[in-house]
This record gives C-alpha cells, structure tokens and sequence, in this order.
C-alpha cells in the first residue's frame, strides 16, 4: 500500500545488518529519539499483556526478503486493530514500536482518565473552553451543544490552559457509531516512556498527515521534482539503509513532502526491480516525520518496509481484499527515463538538545510561526503500564488520509491558490 497504513516508524537497521546509525546528534538518535533502550520499554510492558488484550508477539521479518525487524503484536479481542505491527533496528527495537502501538490502541479504547458529563452549553455558559470536533463529523451534521456527553480534560500545547474535549473525539471503538457520525482514528494518537515523547510522536504524526494531503493534489512533474539523493542526508545511515535495500533487488524513492511548517516531511517508495509495477501493492509506501531530516527518512524507509510485510501477510483487520488486485493509479507508474535523483534533503530544525521536549519545543515554534497554534492534548493513561499515551488535535491541519469527512481547509486551500 502506498503511503503506509496509520502509524508511524522508527529507525532503520537489523540485528544482523545494522545500519550506520549515530549516537550524537547528527541528524539521528540513539534509540529512535526515546527516552530508554527500547529493551527496557519491552520488559517494562511485559508484564501487563493480559490487562491489555496483548496474546502473543509474532516476528515476521521473514517474510520478506529485506531484512529489516518487523514484529506484530496481536489482541484478539480488539475493539479497533487486533494487529498492530512494528520496526525497528533490531529485534528490541521492532518488539518495542509493536507493543506501545498495541499498548496505545488498548488504552485508547478503554481510556484510562478522568471523565465527567455535561452538556457543551453548560461548560460554554460557565466560562469554560470546549473542543469542537466538527471536522471530525459529516459536514451535513450539526454539532449539538445540548445533549449531555463525556468529557476529558486536556490543555493547549501553547500555554497549558485547560481546554475539554468529548471523550468519544479520543477514544477509539470500531464497534459502534459516536455522535455525528464522528470519524475516530489513530491519527494524533501515540504512546511514550513518557509525556513529551508521546506527544512529540503525536504532532509529528499530525504533521505527516497534512502534508499528506497536501501532497495528494501536486502535478505529477511537481511531485517527481522533489525526490532527494540518499547521500545528501547529513547522515550516512540514510544512504546506508537505501544501499542495503537496493542490495536485495529493490528499487529506492525518497521524496520531499516538507510544508511551509517546515519540519521534515520524506516519503519512501520501494518496489521490486526484477518484477514491473503494475498494481498498486506492487510499491511500497511510508512516511516519516520529524525534527531532523535523516531521522524522518530512516522512519519512512522502514515504514515502507513494514508496509510491504503488512500486504505479505494479510493479517491486518484493515485491508480490504480487494486491494491486492486493484492496478496502479494513474501518474504512480516509475519512469523509466527519470534518472538518478538529484534533490537535497530538508534541513533539520535546529534544536538545543535530542531530547523529545528541545525536539517538541523546536516543532511547536515551527507550527506556531506558521500560523498553526490550535494544538490540543489530552491524556488517556499509561500510567500503570510505566508509559504515556495521548491524543493530540491540530484542527488547522490538513488530515484526508485518516478522515472521510474530511473538507478541503485554510492550509489545503493556499496550497492549491500556490501550486
């Protein structure tokens, strides 16, 4: 599936091919930017499986010829996803994005935090701020503002004042219907080993999202335009990890999705050298998004990864059957005339620190002089389960991938008038 299915990476590698990733700040982070050795994160979450519907850890690296970890963690009885997969740079790595995705999804439904009743007219009528999840509903519904409902509370990102937000706009539940017709994804959702990990995870997921759906409607000229030469990340495990896939008969895009936001935005397309590209399984898709620019490639490149073990496997609740025969998309076709690419990477941030709250920090500062400054978050627990998980909302931002209600906003609309 092009673009990958609804979450985000993590670096590249494998236990027996490790890729060339750095400990300094050069553009990539040890462990992936987190706060502890993915291992601890593992042990850490071992022990509450049961509490979060989590049976059993499957490796299903081999299942595809690349190499790169990618593991599953499977809770049969899921009210959303009962497979939620990951990857990483090496088994610990790809065990860790499996279960705290797995962890994220069981808390989210199920949210473990303070709730309280009331109807929007009254916490309106006493002063109070409400988040409104219009773009979330079917544009020919209205938001009613007197039928009483549940409530988080969350803050803003930009000074902490309270704000709350309807339960049924966080949480996730496939099962049933909310009101509205609410659309409730994953999108904004994300776990951490702690607070500002996870919400930095959230943003730049948001982020991944918008340019997304910005990118969605460029010329195909434009869009090839913008694929960027491996070896002109600041770090070499970029150009290392694309080596290694190109070694296993594969051929590499990297693409810069990068908006006026300016925070790192690269998309990887993987296909089959030896096979010609005529369904749209026959590429594979991901994106990644963050601070600094070698990491969001290492995300996408492994994202795409993963995303070519997802349609292998056919083990996601997700995929509808009919997409391993739908033909490839008018204008997704490689050109076998363009050449070796040429572009330049994004520039990173600059940051004080690889620390989640420095690299938050530096991303809000972009939002913000970008006119983005709506950013909402709420917790949903982790708590007892030693980690953090949020649902962040920037209303501002484009999100057609993960949203059917989606109508065209602000960003998209100056992104056409520009194009």
């Amino acid at each position: 599936m092009v673009g990958g299915r609804e979450r985000p990476g993590e670096p590249a590698g494998s236990s027996t091919h490790p890729a060339s990733v750095g400990s300094a700040l050069a553009d990539v982070l040890p462990n992936g930017g987190r706060i502890c050795a993915p291992g601890e994160t593992v042990r850490r979450l071992r022990p509450h499986w049961a509490r979060l519907g989590i049976t059993r850890l499957a490796r299903q690296t081999g299942l595809d010829r690349l190499g790169i970890p990618v593991f599953a963690a499977i809770r049969p009885n899921a009210l959303t996803l009962a497979v939620n997969q990951g990857k990483g740079t090496d088994d610990d790595a790809a065990s860790a994005s499996a279960l705290m995705e797995a962890a994220e999804y069981a808390i989210a439904e199920q949210p473990d935090a303070p709730t309280f009743v009331a109807a929007p007219a009254d916490l309106l009528a006493a002063g109070e701020r409400v988040f409104e999840p219009v773009r979330q509903m079917r544009a020919d519904l209205r938001w009613r503002t007197d039928a009483p409902i549940p409530w988080l509370t969350g803050r803003t990102l930009a000074t902490g004042a309270a704000v709350f937000v309807p339960l049924e706009a966080a949480r996730l539940d496939h099962t049933e219907r909310a009101f509205g017709d609410l659309q409730r994804s994953s999108n904004g959702l994300a776990s951490g080993n702690d607070e500002e990990e996870a919400i930095l995870h959230a943003v730049c997921e948001l982020i991944e999202r918008d340019a997304m759906t910005l990118h969605a409607y460029r010329s195909p000229d434009r869009a090839a335009a913008l694929r960027i030469d491996p070896g002109r990340f600041a770090h070499p495990a970029v150009r290392d990890l694309t080596d290694r896939i190109e070694a296993a008969g594969f051929c590499v895009d990297l693409h810069d999705l990068t908006t006026t936001i300016g925070v790192p935005v690269i998309q990887a397309v993987l296909r089959d050298a030896r096979l010609p590209a005529r369904r749209q399984l026959d590429l594979a898709g991901g994106i990644g998004c963050h601070p600094l620019a070698s990491q969001a490639a290492l995300r996408a490149l492994t994202e795409a990864a993963q995303t070519r073990i997802t349609n292998i496997a056919g083990a996601r609740d997700d995929i509808d059957p009919a997409e391993y025969g739908e033909l490839l998309r008018a204008g997704l076709a490689p050109d076998p005339a363009a050449g070796a690419a040429s572009g330049a990477a994004p520039a990173s941030l600059d940051v004080a620190d690889g620390s989640p709250g420095a690299l938050l920090a530096a991303v809000l500062a972009r939002l913000a002089a970008a006119g983005v400054e709506e950013g909402i978050v709420a917790r949903l627990g982790g708590a007892r389960e030693g980690i953090s998980v949020v649902k962040v909302f920037i209303p501002q931002l484009e999100d057609r991938p993960a949203n059917p209600h989606w109508r065209p906003g602000p960003r998209w609309i100056a992104a056409m008038l520009s194009a």
